[in-house]
């Protein structure tokens, strides 16, 4: 009877060995999110320009709270310093309507994300940008 315990339990040590090696990298462990830097808030018909500067971005998620009531034009990548890299009505690579969000394609490196609203808005509060390796 010994026997068997000590066999069942070199087994449920494997087992629990197994889910410990499984909770690693790309195993159910998450990558906690970074918020992008950027100004506080955006006035209405205006956009401001989000930038990662401690890291390098592989995942980004920019949400627009259901709230907000406003839209936002976003455009990844773009640095906003000349009129093809800033986001506005005519130019976006997502509209998110009030409760909307968008997220790269997996493997895209992002370092810039421009954003054009159409009512005044706060970072954080009404919506938000962030990233993750």
């Amino acid at each position: 009877m010994k026997g068997k315990r000590i066999w069942l339990a070199a087994i449920g040590l494997v087992v629990l060995a197994g889910f410990v090696a499984g909770a690693g990298w790309g195993r159910g462990a998450q990558e906690l999110m970074t918020a992008a830097d950027g100004e506080a808030s955006i006035g209405a018909a205006a956009r401001k320009c989000y930038t990662f500067t401690d890291r390098v971005v592989h995942r980004c998620r920019v949400q627009n709270h259901a709230d907000s009531g406003a839209d936002l034009y976003v455009l990844f990548n773009a640095d906003g310093t000349a009129s093809a890299t800033q986001a506005s009505i005519t130019n976006w690579d997502a509209h998110l309507e009030p409760g909307d969000s968008v997220v790269v394609k997996e493997g895209v490196v992002t370092k810039y994300v421009d954003v054009y609203s159409t009512a005044a808005v706060t970072y954080g509060t009404d919506f938000v940008v962030k990233g993750w390796e």
